[in-house]
C-alpha cells in the first residue's frame, strides 16, 4: 500500500507493515532519545491516516510536557545562564562582548524581569518599536561632551534580533518554552554597508599626504593588502617572513584589556604575498622603531606588535580613525572615509586593474569568490567593457 507524505521532521512518515497487518508511524523522543512506534490496524488511507493522527498526538503530548520550573524564571535569568553554557565557548570575544552589551543595554532592562514563559511576541514588538524611535543619547568625546538624539539603525536593530531570536530558540530546544515568540516579527530592511574607497586618482594623494606621518606604513600596508583593521594592528614581527606576511590573530579589545584572537573566519588565516616595495617599507620601518625602543631600553624581539604607540601598547583602532585618518583626509582635500574602506580600496583597484576575482577574494580572506563579486559587483561593468574590447582586438575587430 502507498504511504502519506510528511513533513520532515514530524516523525517518520505511516508505513504498511504487511507481515503484522497494520500501518506504523515512528517519531525519536526529544527528551529521552528513544524511537516511540504507535499503530492502526484499519486498512487502506483511513488506517495510514488514523496512524499519522495517532503519532501527532503523542507529539503534542510531549510537547506539553515543558519544563515548568524553567519556564518561570526571569529572561534575564535564562540569558545569563544561556551567555555562558552556549554563546561563550562558541563565539570569538569579540562576538561574545558584542552579545554581551545587547543582553546589558537592550535586553535585560526592558524584557529582564518578564517570565521566561510568559514572554510574548507583543513584548518583542513594542521592545523593537521602542527602539526605533529616537532617544537622548550622551555621546563622549576626547575634548567634549554632547547630547544628541538617535534611533537604533536598522542594521543594529537586526543584529539585537539575531541575538534575542537565538537564546529563545535554545529555550524551545532545552524544552523549557513550546515555540519562539521572535518568530515571524517584521524587521525593517536590511540595508548593505556604504562602501566608499578612494578612487584612483585619489589614492596618490593620500600616500603623498601621509608619506611622513608615523603611521603611514599602517595606512599603505592597509591599502596594499586589503587586510582588516584588526588583522593589521595584530601583526607581530614574527609574521613578516621575507616577502611574506602571515595572518594569524586580530588584535582585540575586551574588557578593558588587550587579546590576540583568531582571525574572523579559517579563511582569514592567510598568507599575504608583497611587493618589494612594501617590504622595503615595513623593514624602514622596523628600523625606525627599533632605534625608538632602543632608547627606550628595550630591544624589539619577534613577539612584538609591528605597529604600537611610542610606549609599546597595542593602538586603539577607533583612535587610529578618529585622531589620526580622518584628520590626515582632510588635510588632503579627500573625503573622510573609514578605515574598513581602504580595504574595499584595495579590492576595488585590483579589480579595475583585472586582477582575477578569486585571487582578490583569498587576499581578502573571503569564503568563497561569491562575496567578492557581490559585494565589489560595483566594479564589473568597467570590467566588462575592458573584456569585450579585448576580445574584439583579439577577433581582429576595430573599436572605430
Amino acid at each position: 500500500m502507498a504511504s502519506l507524505r510528511r513533513d520532515k521532521g514530524a516523525g517518520d512518515q505511516p508505513r504498511w507493515i504487511a507481515s503484522q497487518n497494520r500501518w506504523r508511524a515512528r517519531f525519536t523522543h526529544p527528551d529521552t532519545g528513544k524511537r516511540v512506534a504507535v499503530y492502526s490496524f484499519l486498512k487502506g488511507r483511513a488506517g495510514a491516516r488514523q496512524c499519522a493522527e495517532r503519532r501527532d498526538a503523542a507529539l503534542a503530548a510531549v510537547d506539553d510536557a515543558l519544563d515548568a520550573e524553567q519556564a518561570a524564571q526571569t529572561l534575564a535569568q535564562f540569558l545569563e545562564r544561556w551567555m555562558e553554557t552556549v554563546v561563550r565557548p562558541n563565539l570569538r570575544p569579540r562576538s561574545f562582548e558584542r552579545y554581551e552589551g545587547i543582553v546589558r543595554r537592550y535586553l535585560v532592562p526592558e524584557l529582564g524581569t518578564v517570565k521566561l514563559g510568559r514572554l510574548r511576541t507583543r513584548h518583542i514588538v513594542d521592545l523593537y518599536g521602542s527602539l526605533r524611535l529616537p532617544r537622548t543619547v550622551t555621546i563622549n568625546h576626547a575634548r567634549s561632551v554632547r547630547t544628541v538624539e538617535r534611533a537604533m539603525s536598522a542594521a543594529s536593530l537586526r543584529y539585537l534580533h539575531a541575538v534575542l531570536h537565538g537564546a529563545l530558540s535554545q529555550a524551545v530546544e532545552w524544552r523549557i518554552i513550546a515555540s519562539n515568540p521572535a518568530d515571524r516579527i517584521r524587521l525593517p530592511a536590511k540595508t548593505g554597508a556604504v562602501m566608499t574607497p578612494l578612487a584612483p586618482d585619489q589614492v596618490p594623494t593620500f600616500l603623498e599626504a601621509i608619506r611622513d606621518h608615523p603611521l603611514a606604513a599602517l595606512f599603505t600596508l592597509a591599502i596594499a593588502t586589503g587586510m582588516r583593521q584588526g588583522e593589521i594592528l595584530g601583526l607581530q614581527w614574527r609574521d613578516l617572513d621575507r616577502s611574506r606576511l602571515h595572518v594569524r590573530h586580530t588584535l582585540v579589545r575586551m574588557n578593558g584589556g588587550w587579546w590576540l584572537g583568531d582571525p574572523k573566519t579559517p579563511q582569514s588565516r592567510r598568507t599575504i604575498e608583497l611587493t618589494d616595495p612594501t617590504v622595503t617599507m615595513l623593514r624602514a620601518h622596523r628600523r625606525r622603531r627599533a632605534k625608538h625602543f632602543l632608547r627606550l631600553g628595550h630591544r624589539l624581539t619577534a613577539d612584538d606588535l609591528i605597529f604600537t604607540d611610542d610606549s609599546g601598547m597595542p593602538l586603539h583602532g577607533r583612535h587610529v580613525t578618529e585622531r589620526n585618518l580622518r584628520s590626515l583626509l582632510r588635510s588632503a582635500g579627500l573625503p573622510e572615509i573609514r578605515f574598513h574602506d581602504l580595504r574595499h580600496t584595495y579590492a576595488t583597484l585590483q579589480l579595475a586593474v583585472g586582477t582575477s576575482p578569486k585571487l582578490v577574494a583569498e587576499v581578502l580572506g573571503h569564503k568563497d569568490v561569491g562575496i567578492t563579486l557581490d559585494r565589489y559587483s560595483h566594479s564589473q561593468p568597467a570590467m566588462q567593457r575592458e573584456a569585450a574590447e579585448r576580445l574584439d582586438a583579439l577577433l581582429g575587430r576595430n573599436s572605430g
